[in-house]
This record gives C-alpha cells, structure tokens and sequence, in this order.
C-alpha cells in the first residue's frame, strides 16, 4: 500500500484544540503525499510541489504540540522525516547503503544550522534527494534486466565500490577473472572500454551529489575516489561535457 492511500477518517485524537487537530490531519496529508511522490521516484513533481509549498506547509507536518518550539525540537523532528524519507526510498528501491548515506549527508547538514530558513531548504533538498535515487535505480533496474551475467557481475562491483578508486584489476581479481579477458569482454559486449565505464557511473553518483548537497569540490572528489581535484574536474567534464562547478552552477 502506498503512502497516498492512507486514510485518517476513523482515527481519533486525543484531548487538544480544534486548531491543533487541523494543523496534524494538514500535516499528516502532507507527509503522506510526499512520502509517496518519494516511493515512485516523481523528482520532477516533487521539486515542483516544494517549490511552490509555503513554508508552513513544513511547519504543519512537523507539529507536534509544544514538540518544536525550541531549535532542539525543531531539529529533531526534522530528522525523524529525514529518516521516515530514508525508509520510504528503500521501499522504492534505492540500496539501503545509498539510502543511510543520504540520510547522514543532510543530517550533518542538518546539524551545522541554526537557521529556520536553512532548515527548510535542507529538509526539500533531502526529500527530493530521496526521490532521485529512486528514479534512478529504477531506472538502472531496467538496464541491468537487459545485462549479460558478466556486465551484471561488472556493474555489480562498481555500484558497490563506486566512492572507491577502482581500477579493471580489482574488478577482475574480485569476480577471479584474468584481466585482459575481463577487458576484451566487456568491450565486445558493451561497445566501450571498462575503464570508460566506471568514470561514467562514478559522474552519475557525482551529479547527484552536486545536486543534493552542499559538499565542495574538493570534498567531493576525495569522497568518490578520485586521486585529485583536478582528475576529478578533468574525467567530469570529458563524461558530461560541463565542469562539476559548471554542472552544479546551471542547477541552482
């Protein structure tokens, strides 16, 4: 059953005001239809439904009583949908790995604010980042139904090791194949070298995390394994023919 089905008609309340009742149900519809949009991977409706949501449409999903009048609580509750969310892309497909990994980036953002407005903008960035890694394991599901064994066996490997330097060695030690076999047969089946390949999925990984976080450059080409800055601008901008400051510049 997804999130947009739930019903609340027979669910009672305790002893509080008429406003406050109001102010959970709004909230409850709320989290429910963006919980869904996060579970079928709708980056584009989603971007656009918390574009264009006021702010207090957060502050209603997020009331509990006294539970966010201080900064502490505000923050909590913020994380309790941060880890809903989490669950919610797990459900719709994403590795629970890519999944927590997400989940820690924007909680550590989370941490380091002590803006309301900041706050808020973390918490869309974080659903929306939810909601691409759906789509895009959805769609990468639908790729690999179309893989040989060996490729299924390849991309395995790298979705797997993708923050790690990886080089065609390590893939064909870990799967126990000679290595020359291992690069003469991925490029006859695939039309493209190995090593062309996992500079493409370690792009993919990246562009989602120019998109979703607030990482530097620097940072990130530590944390997806490349040996510099400089490779990594270099191998970012041969695959996708922008910078990643290019990149990230156009997204905002």
């Amino acid at each position: 059953m997804e999130y947009k089905d739930w019903k609340i008609d027979n669910v009672s309340f305790p002893d509080v005001s008429e406003k406050v009742k109001q102010m959970q149900i709004s909230g409850y519809r709320q989290e429910c239809l963006l919980l869904s949009m996060i579970q079928n991977g709708q980056v584009e409706e989603l971007s656009d439904y918390m574009k264009d949501a006021p702010d207090c449409m957060l502050n209603s999903m997020l009331h509990n009583g006294d539970f966010t009048d201080s900064m502490d609580g505000y923050k909590s509750a913020l994380r309790n949908e941060f880890v809903l969310a989490s669950r919610t892309a797990i459900a719709g497909g994403v590795e629970p790995g890519e999944a927590f990994y997400i989940l820690n980036v924007y909680q550590g953002l989370l941490s380091k604010t002590t803006e309301h407005v900041k706050m808020q903008n973390i918490c869309k960035a974080c659903f929306c980042a939810f909601a691409v890694a759906v789509q895009v394991n959805s769609r990468q599901s639908s790729a690999i139904e179309q893989e040989d064994y060996l490729t299924r066996r390849v991309h395995k490997y790298i979705r797997q090791h993708i923050c790690d330097p990886i080089a065609v060695k390590d893939i064909a030690d870990a799967l126990g194949l000679n290595y020359s076999y291992l690069s003469h047969s991925y490029r006859t089946t695939n039309q493209i070298s190995l090593v062309k390949k996992i500079q493409m999925m370690k792009c993919e990984t990246a562009k989602k995390l120019l998109m979703t976080t607030e990482m530097s450059l620097n940072e990130l080409s530590h944390y997806m394994g490349f040996s510099s800055q400089s490779h990594f601008h270099n191998v970012f901008k041969q695959i996708c023919g922008l910078t990643p400051g290019e990149y990230r510049k156009q997204l905002q």
